[in-house]
C-alpha cells in the first residue's frame, strides 16, 4: 500500500533508514541537490518531520546505521570510516573519526551475540573487501578474518537467522552473485550454494521474517 507519493524529504536515493524508539528515521544520501546529511523520522512512514537539517558528520551516502547498546551508531560512508553515536537520533556524538577498519563503501553490518560485526565492502583504492571485524562497544574495532572463505564483495546483504549470520549475494567489478553462505561465529563460513535459485543480483534486501528467509528485489 502505497502511503504517500510525495513525502515532505526532498527526493534521495542511497539514504539509510532504521526503526528506532517505535519510529522510523531517515538520514543522508544523494538527493537533487547533492550529498544530504539531515535527518528525517515518521512515526507511521507518511508524514515526516525534519529532526535535523545539517548534522554535525559531513554530507554522505553508502554509510551504516545500526541500533547496538540503546544508540543508534552511524558507520562511515563516500569512503570514510568515521564512527558517530546517536541517543535521540538528532544529537551526534563523534566516537572516533578514524575506525580500525579502512575507510569504505558498501560493507554490511550486523549484531550477532552481542557484538557488531562488520563485512566487506569497497576500500578508497576500489579494491573489494572480504574481511571481517567485531566490536563490543561499536567503537573500537578487532580484525577477526583478513580474507574470509566467501570472495570480495559489496552492496551483499547480512542478517542473523537461527542462531547464525547468513550473507548473500552481492558483487565486484566481474559479476554480481548468487551464492549464500552462513557462520556460527562470524569467523568461519560455509556455503550453503553457489548459485541459489533466484538470479544473481546487487543492492537488494534479505532478512528474516516470521521464521523465514526473504530475498527482495
Amino acid at each position: 500500500t502505497e502511503e504517500t507519493s510525495d513525502a515532505d524529504f526532498a527526493k534521495r536515493s542511497r539514504h539509510q533508514n532504521i526503526s528506532y524508539k517505535g519510529a522510523i528515521w531517515l538520514n543522508g544520501g544523494y538527493g537533487v541537490e547533492g550529498y544530504e546529511n539531515d535527518t528525517w523520522v515518521s512515526e507511521a512512514g507518511s508524514q515526516w518531520s525534519e529532526k535535523n537539517n545539517s548534522s554535525p558528520f559531513s554530507n554522505r551516502a553508502f554509510h551504516s546505521l545500526n541500533f547496538f547498546d540503546n544508540k543508534i551508531f552511524l558507520f562511515g560512508g563516500q569512503q570514510q570510516n568515521d564512527i558517530w553515536s546517536s541517543e535521540n537520533g538528532t544529537d551526534w556524538a563523534l566516537e572516533t573519526k578514524d575506525a580500525d577498519f579502512s575507510s569504505r563503501v558498501l560493507p554490511q553490518i550486523v549484531e550477532f551475540n552481542g557484538q557488531l560485526w562488520l563485512i566487506g565492502g569497497q576500500d578508497l583504492n576500489s579494491v573489494y573487501k572480504n574481511d571481517i571485524w567485531s566490536s563490543t562497544d561499536g567503537i573500537n574495532w578487532e580484525l577477526e578474518v583478513e580474507s574470509a572463505e566467501f570472495s570480495a564483495r559489496n552492496r551483499h546483504q547480512v542478517f542473523v537467522y537461527e542462531n547464525l549470520i547468513w550473507l548473500i549475494g552481492g558483487g565486484d567489478d566481474v559479476e554480481r552473485k548468487n551464492d549464500v553462505w552462513s557462520s556460527s561465529d562470524g569467523i568461519s563460513w560455509t556455503q550453503k550454494t553457489g548459485s541459489a535459485p533466484f538470479a544473481a543480483r546487487t543492492t537488494h534486501q534479505a532478512f528474516s521474517f516470521n521464521g523465514e528467509m526473504e530475498v527482495i528485489a
